[in-house]
């Protein structure tokens, strides 16, 4: 038989025990949104704008390390982007190719950054590709073409947001 004393005894520690353990799921659960909210942005491509070579500035706000793209049909290159946020504060901001010249269809990818302060920058990775088949750029031929690379994001409830565009020259090789 349990005495009532001893009872109390082992309630108040397992309260106690209770109490402790959720208190260290908490702040484990809290240090994990840590790491995944800042990880999305620096694991898969996006960067400290001041580790570019050239980083972007609030004269260009969008800057291609190099000037231009060098690619091969089929072959996909790894392009360095600064971005330079002179508005307000942006979210989801994304970096996109919205045309070329001769119709030329590229494939322009990489990662949102979840926000960008006003006056704040930061460092794109992006991947870039032309592929050639039967129904894609199947008349493109070696050369010079001019693209427009545009920086979006969401300011306030608007969406999709042209927050800066750069031309740049695509030099094109097989």
């Amino acid at each position: 038989m349990i005495k009532k004393k001893g009872a109390l005894q082992l309630g108040i520690s397992t309260i106690v025990v209770l109490v402790i353990a959720m208190v260290l799921i908490g702040a484990g659960i809290s240090l994990i949104n840590v790491f995944f909210k800042k990880g999305t942005d620096s694991l898969g491509g996006i960067f400290d704008n001041q580790d570019l070579k050239q980083p972007a500035t609030r004269d260009k706000p969008l800057v291609l390390q190099g000037g231009k793209i060098s690619a091969s049909f089929n072959e996909e290159v790894v392009v360095p982007i600064g971005f330079f946020n002179t508005g307000q504060k942006a979210d989801g901001v994304e970096l996109t190719m919205t045309s070329c010249t001769k119709d030329l269809v590229p494939t322009f990818t990489g990662l949102k950054a979840s926000s960008i302060n006003s006056g704040d920058a930061k460092g794109f990775l992006m991947n870039f590709k032309i592929v050639r088949n039967d129904d894609t750029n199947k008349d493109a031929a070696e050369g010079v073409y001019i693209c427009e690379i545009e920086a979006k994001g969401e300011i306030g409830t608007s969406k999709n947001q042209t927050l800066a565009t750069l031309q740049t020259d695509i030099m094109l090789e097989n």
